[in-house]
């Protein structure tokens, strides 16, 4: 589990730290995202299936925000989307000049790529528009970039963002995988849009969100 760390009147805690009194009175106004955090992110935690990391205030001694990351992959295929041409088009050339990699399935026509996926990231609704989610975030990309840095590689950082809150990460980084479901006809209305954070854009871009 993640060190503690203390800065700026927060405490960045792992969640085998927080107390079951502080999980139940965090409300993010998602119910099934609140329920996660009482009721499984420590046992889940404990398994490594994905680690649960906790922003407290020192003052009030209330979660700010909580994020949940773990190693995953993802699959996709390259089609005739801006955003999934940016973030892909170059595999196309290096799975055929490096079919050892094996990212692509010729087969099924789909790439498969290493990740870090962020299952979870939520902000106390009392604090929400504050700049809490954008600061929780620059410490999930820090945390990205500190995997990155100790030799591992992956792609970039991976999310199902709710519908509403694509616009949040779609404006700090993050490029819809398939397409902007904001540009298709028809009433097309996810529950979760799949967007992914480059690494080499969240280190290049870190510095001016």
């Amino acid at each position: 589990m993640m060190n503690e760390f203390h800065q700026n009147g927060i405490s960045i805690l792992p969640i085998n730290k927080i107390s079951d009194l502080s999980k139940a009175a965090f409300d993010c106004g998602v119910k099934n995202i609140n329920d996660f955090l009482r009721n499984k992110s420590l046992i889940d935690s404990q398994k490594h299936i994905t680690q649960t990391t906790v922003v407290m205030s020192d003052k009030t001694k209330e979660i700010i925000s909580f994020f949940s990351l773990s190693i995953g992959s993802m699959e996709t295929q390259i089609i005739n989307a801006p955003e999934n041409m940016n973030l892909f088009q170059e595999f196309e050339r290096f799975a055929i000049e490096n079919p050892e990699a094996e990212i692509y399935d010729p087969n099924l026509k789909k790439y498969y790529f290493p990740v870090i996926k962020l299952d979870f990231l939520a902000v106390n609704k009392k604090i929400q528009s504050e700049g809490i989610g954008t600061n929780t975030l620059k410490t999930i990309f820090q945390i990205v970039l500190s995997i990155k840095n100790f030799g591992v590689g992956f792609l970039g950082l991976r999310i199902d963002a709710l519908y509403n809150a694509k616009d949040f990460y779609h404006d700090r980084i993050f490029r819809y995988i398939e397409i902007d479901p904001d540009n298709v006809d028809g009433n097309y209305c996810p529950n979760t849009c799949p967007m992914l954070a480059r690494v080499d854009e969240i280190e290049k871009l870190l510095p001016k969100i």
